[in-house]
C-alpha cells in the first residue's frame, strides 16, 4: 500500500489554480518537510509553523488555503489538523479573515471547499469529525 502523504493532493491543487492565470495567484507556502529537503542538516531543528498551505489571491479577497487528503471511508477527521493549524484557523477568522480548507477524498477522487469557521464549530460542539455526507454542500470541482 502506498503511503498518501498527501503531495498528489496539493500537486492538483497547484495546477487548477495554475490553470486561472492571471486571474488568480497561489503562494505556496513552504512546510518543513519542503525546508529539511532543500538542506537535510537542518533535522532536528524547530522552525515556526506556517498557518496555511497556501495564500490565494482571487475574486477579490485573500485566503489562507489548506490541502488535505485523506483516505478514510466515512469521516474527515480533525486529527489531520496539527496544533499550529487549529491556532492559525481561530488567529485568522477571529481577525475577520478568509480561512479555507481544501479536503481531497482519495477513495472518491471528490474535493470540498470547507470554511475554518464550519471546521471550529463543528469542533467546538463536541465532534471530531465531519462525515463525507454533511460536506455534501461543500463539493468543489477541481477542473
Amino acid at each position: 500500500m502506498i503511503k498518501n502523504t498527501g503531495k498528489a493532493s496539493e500537486r492538483a491543487f497547484e495546477q487548477h489554480w495554475a490553470s486561472y492565470g492571471k486571474l488568480a495567484h497561489l503562494e505556496r507556502r513552504h512546510d518543513m518537510a519542503f525546508v529539511r529537503g532543500l538542506n537535510p542538516e537542518l533535522k532536528g531543528i524547530k522552525f515556526p509553523a506556517q498557518p496555511s498551505d497556501y495564500l490565494l489571491s482571487h475574486n477579490g479577497h485573500v485566503y489562507y488555503c489548506e490541502v488535505k487528503s485523506c483516505g478514510n471511508k466515512t469521516s474527515f477527521p480533525f486529527s489531520q489538523f496539527e496544533k499550529e493549524q487549529w491556532k492559525a484557523m481561530m488567529r485568522v477568522t477571529s481577525a475577520g479573515g478568509y480561512y479555507l480548507v481544501f479536503i481531497h477524498n482519495t477513495n472518491t477522487d471528490q474535493w470540498y471547499r470547507v470554511p475554518a469557521l464550519l471546521i471550529l464549530k463543528t469542533d467546538k460542539e463536541g465532534h471530531k469529525s465531519l462525515t463525507w455526507d454533511s460536506l455534501r454542500e461543500f463539493r468543489w470541482l477541481l477542473t
